[in-house]
């Protein structure tokens, strides 16, 4: 059996242990043992308790009903597994390793394949040094 004064140390009971006088931690620990077997007896999640100086424990408020085992229900996924077949699609021929083609075709007018602006033209005339 565990020790009295060691479970006032406790840090989940140490709170309620300093409500009460040490002479009456005997009966708070009786107590507190039938309010747990009538919360649990109610099928109950917790209570809200009152305590007393002299370790009288009134149970206040029970807390809400646990919930039922057989009702929980795994979500169901709302796509597809990534394996699924509809999420597979034809590879298109273009990058087809076997049939000849070209990917990338630099157009005559740009260095880097766009087409000069409107608005550019002539904007990029070679500057001279005069220094």
């Amino acid at each position: 059996m565990m020790s009295i004064a060691r479970l006032s140390k406790e840090p989940a009971l140490a709170e309620y242990f300093a409500l009460v006088h040490p002479f009456f931690w005997w009966v708070f620990v009786w107590q507190m043992r039938i309010a747990a077997k009538h919360v649990q007896a109610a099928g109950r999640t917790g209570a809200l308790i009152r305590i007393s100086w002299w370790g009288r424990v009134r149970i206040e408020y029970l807390g809400d009903p646990r919930p039922d085992p057989s009702a929980h229900r795994p979500a169901e996924p709302t796509r597809k597994a990534w394996d699924d077949p509809s999420w597979s699609s034809a590879f298109p021929a273009i990058f087809n390793a076997d049939a000849p083609h070209t990917l990338f075709v630099l157009r005559a007018s740009g260095e880097k394949g766009s087409p000069r602006s409107v608005l550019t033209k002539g904007a990029c005339a070679p500057i001279t040094d005069t220094s």
